[in-house]
């Protein structure tokens, strides 16, 4: 993501309170904008933390659910590349496969 979209979000959610910003965070999901989602999460995570609060079961379904799409994007073009490509260059498809795999870790 640009710096100046990352920016954006940030100016998005910086104000809400708890109840918009996991309002926020079901839209996201709603969209598919799992990356986004994660960003939300993150910065609910965070708002929580500082109050002392735990999240209750709804808020850690949408972590889960954030974090698993966006792992599971990842592995599973991970996969894809690992199933190796009849005419590509091997060496350009293992640069590419090693950027994917340092996404992952």
């Amino acid at each position: 993501m640009s710096t100046a979209a990352g920016d954006k979000i940030d100016a998005l959610v910086d104000d809400l309170d708890l109840k918009k910003l996991v309002e926020l965070v079901r839209v996201a999901e709603t969209a598919e904008r799992y990356e986004d989602m994660c960003k939300f999460v993150k910065k609910l995570v965070k708002a929580k933390s500082e109050k002392g609060e735990d999240l209750d079961v709804d808020e850690r379904n949408l972590l889960s659910v954030a974090y698993k799409n966006v792992v599971g994007s990842k592995r599973a073009s991970w996969r894809t590349l690992s199933g190796g490509f009849d005419d590509a260059d091997e060496e350009l498809l293992g640069k590419y496969k090693n950027l994917v795999e340092d996404e992952l870790e």
